[in-house]
């Protein structure tokens, strides 16, 4: 886990369904159909153990 003060203010934390989401992001940065763009995503969020925040593009604002 990434410690607080050092963290992306962009990025969540997945504290609560760590382990399934975990599973199913190794699964996802696994698949080789999948294209390079969206593995690469689901690995660099596997390894941080968090998400960016999409609030911004979701308001309009990003």
């Amino acid at each position: 886990m990434i410690p607080r003060e050092t963290q992306d203010p962009g990025v969540h934390e997945d504290r609560d369904r760590g382990g399934a989401n975990r599973a199913t992001l190794a699964e996802i940065a696994a698949l080789e159909t999948l294209s390079t763009s969206w593995r690469s995503l689901a690995a660099r969020r596997l390894e941080r153990s968090a998400v960016e925040d999409w609030t911004p593009r979701l308001s309009g604002e990003g």
